[in-house]
């Protein structure tokens, strides 16, 4: 039997794009091997090429006949974390900048330029709004590339990204005026409004030191499995905060939201004020799994 057909989750041909080189896929090819084949979890060859920074094998596969209307695109949002000559090899042939198919990596729908900003890229964020990627595009949890620039702490990407977006989203009174008519109460303003620093927590059973709010310019907009959420917490100490407090716009009360999971938990006799002045009982409560979830 040939080599190229000997493993049913990662054909050889997939396997050797990581590292190898042109000889190396042509024999693997003369052998029988599907240059279009993909691994158990959908990869390709020029995915995998794309994962490990591969420019000559990626260089191989296009001239040896690789599909690139089937396979450029989801390599191209891979290589966006990890090689921009990869990039630039991919977008100089004509694949989708604005690819966004969902998948095990990236369930939101990430853009290569979102996958770039969450990797701290400043190269190839550069480069692909050089190259007309759209920073506003919003993902399924109402995020913009420009706020995983601030996730990281990046000031110089995020300050890129930015001078790329309309500047009514880093208007805040334009941005206020959008949460109110979605029903956010009054009382959340008074907060938001204000620059916040982390919030600390005392005594948290789950080890959790510190939350920190959104300003309303960094309020995202959750819509998944039919709810449409306003996040309202931008960090939680060794946590995710996309939906953990939220404010559900449809049914007009605070939530907890398991974006994972799927779950919306709304929290009981919740008051943001008190929520503000002590944070750790409803934190802590969230993570450790103590609030019921919401039958749909």
């Amino acid at each position: 039997m040939s080599s190229a057909k000997t493993s049913p989750t990662r054909p050889a041909i997939v396997e050797a794009a990581a590292h190898g080189k042109k000889a190396a896929l042509e024999k693997l090819l003369a052998d029988g091997a599907d240059i279009n084949v993909v691994d158990h979890v959908g990869h390709s060859a020029l995915s995998l090429a794309a994962a490990f920074s591969n420019v000559q094998g990626a260089e191989a596969l296009i001239e040896l006949g690789i599909d690139l209307s089937l396979h450029g695109p989801k390599a191209l949002r891979s290589a966006s974390t990890k090689s921009l000559p990869i990039v630039k090899l991919l977008v100089e042939r004509g694949v989708d900048i604005e690819y966004c198919v969902a998948d095990m990596v990236y369930p939101y729908r990430a853009t290569p330029l979102a996958a770039a900003a969450s990797a701290n890229r400043i190269d190839v964020v550069r480069y692909l709004l050089e190259q007309g990627a759209n920073a506003a595009f919003v993902n399924n949890y109402g995020e913009r590339p420009y706020h995983y620039a601030l996730r990281n702490k990046n000031v110089e990407l995020a300050e890129l990204l930015r001078s790329h977006e309309p500047a009514a989203l880093h208007d805040t009174n334009a941005m206020v005026t959008k949460w109110k008519a979605l029903g956010l109460p009054d009382e959340v303003f008074t907060t938001l409004s204000k620059s916040v620093e982390r919030i600390r927590l005392t005594r948290s059973s789950m080890d959790i030191g510190f939350i920190k709010l959104c300003t309303p310019i960094e309020i995202t907009q959750i819509e998944d499995e039919g709810h449409v959420l306003l996040t309202l917490v931008s960090e939680i100490e060794h946590y995710g905060a996309a939906g953990a407090i939220s404010w559900d716009t449809q049914r007009k009360a605070f939530v907890s939201y398991d974006i994972e999971h799927k779950e919306l938990r709304v929290l009981p006799n919740f008051s943001w004020t008190a929520f503000v002045e002590s944070p750790t009982p409803i934190i802590d409560a969230i993570f450790s799994g103590e609030l019921d979830t919401l039958s749909k």
